[in-house]
């Protein structure tokens, strides 16, 4: 099935030769993917019929349909701004955080982002999030990199205002949470995580540890609560 859906999306994006970008529609507007981003080919169809990381997406759905004013954070929003634009379609009393550290995912997604008519909600940081404040380099690319406690600071975002935070940053996920520890300890959102390695899959043993509740899902995609239970999940 993969196979077929790659070869689907190659042919679909035969139609755009001579543009950087890949023009997608999908149920919540419309992707400019440019077709230098490494995950293009294998994602066009899921775009197309809302089913990017399927296993988790009702809980994000209805737990991002209770906000109220209140913060998610999209860390590794990619070029796309899937979730971000998502979120903000779905409800539009969310306030989106959405960081994404490669100069060429963040040009794209400020494109789709004013695209969508969701700039107005959604605040862009073209930055890493990591365990500490300063410069890394990432691929090859010096890169602005600060803790999630520290955003939310910079911001002055009241910190119990975060209500969901998805990371998705290619294995890196351990990393953002040890930068996030007053939001874990205080705040205690729903958090969504694609594990990507072993490393990464501590990440469920390490929140554990601020009271939340585990489950990983087919697809290595991690869902933490502390409220699972009352949730009914």
């Amino acid at each position: 099935m993969d196979i077929l859906l790659f070869i689907i999306s190659k042919f679909y994006m035969l139609m755009f030769l001579t543009s950087p970008y890949v023009l997608v529609p999908t149920p919540y507007g419309r992707l400019y993917l440019p077709k230098k981003s490494k995950s293009i080919g294998r994602r066009i169809i899921t775009y197309m019929t809302d089913m990017v990381e399927s296993q988790w997406a009702n809980y994000f759905e209805d737990t991002i349909k209770q906000i109220n004013g209140e913060i998610f954070v999209d860390v590794g929003a990619a070029a796309d701004g899937w979730y971000s634009i998502k979120a903000s379609k779905l409800n539009s009393r969310v306030n989106v955080v959405a960081v994404e550290p490669s100069a060429l995912e963040y040009e794209a997604l400020l494109v789709n982002l004013a695209a969508n008519g969701c700039l107005k909600r959604v605040l862009p940081i073209n930055a890493a999030l990591t365990d500490y404040n300063g410069v890394t380099i990432l691929n090859q690319e010096k890169v602005k990199c600060m803790r999630l406690d520290t955003l939310v600071h910079n911001q002055r975002y009241p910190l119990n205002s975060l209500r969901v935070i998805k990371i998705d940053v290619e294995g890196a996920g351990l990393t953002v949470l040890r930068g996030a520890t007053q939001i874990l300890q205080y705040a205690k959102p729903v958090i969504f995580i694609e594990i990507h390695n072993e490393e990464e899959a501590e990440s469920q043993y390490f929140l554990r540890n601020y009271g939340y509740e585990t489950v990983l899902l087919a697809g290595d995609l991690l869902v933490a609560s502390p409220k699972f239970r009352r949730a009914g999940f």
